[in-house]
């Protein structure tokens, strides 16, 4: 639990799909290491180090993208591998389902649960209550957050307008084709 600045106690916690929490996450080389280690599908004993490369663009306000997490990989046998895109087909195993369990997680529960499978979800779910409790972090986070809340929300607005819109102009072209009234309510109403 962590304490509000009123000294109440709150059980927040960032969700790890939000880019800015997300890339929070890649700033730890324990993490970085083992997440990139289940993208190759590869034991992370084999990375030697793991670095971000500076393609992070500051963004002008919470509506704009994040921009490209670029992650260089080492591995120890002298093999460089730039992370910037993920492989058309990703192959899945069970390192990468886990590792999508814990970015899609909700709770502290869900996380604790999944910080006792390994050291790099341990450190993970370390690095993600610090982030947590980063009172700057978080305001950073609630305003991307509610950014892509409010274009979720406007964009199933204006899917649903185009349909009324659409259902409106579908009744208007049956009433144009001189269709008796009771076929156009028929018709109509199987739509909506």
């Amino acid at each position: 639990m962590t304490r509000t600045q009123n000294g109440t106690q709150t059980d927040f916690i960032m969700s790890p799909t939000v880019d800015v929490c997300f890339c929070g996450l890649m700033e730890n080389p324990i993490v970085r290491k083992g997440f990139c280690a289940a993208i190759m599908r590869i034991s992370p004993d084999m990375i030697g180090e793991t670095e971000l490369l500076p393609t992070h663009m500051r963004r002008e306000n919470a509506h704009d993208k994040l921009g490209i997490l670029d992650v260089l990989v080492k591995l120890k046998d002298g093999t460089r591998i730039n992370m910037e895109k993920l492989p058309k087909e990703l192959r899945t195993g069970e390192d990468i389902v886990d590792w999508m369990r814990f970015l899609n997680g909700k709770t502290r529960e869900e996380f604790e649960r999944m910080a006792g499978t390994s050291e790099y979800f341990g450190e993970a779910y370390e690095a993600l209550q610090r982030l947590s409790a980063d009172e700057r972090k978080r305001l950073e986070y609630e305003q991307r957050d509610k950014a892509l809340k409010d274009y979720n929300s406007q964009m199933d607005s204006a899917r649903s307008r185009i349909n009324n819109g659409l259902s409106l102009l579908f009744i208007i072209l049956l009433i144009r084709l001189t269709q008796p009234l009771p076929r156009i309510l028929t018709v109509t109403e199987d739509r909506i």
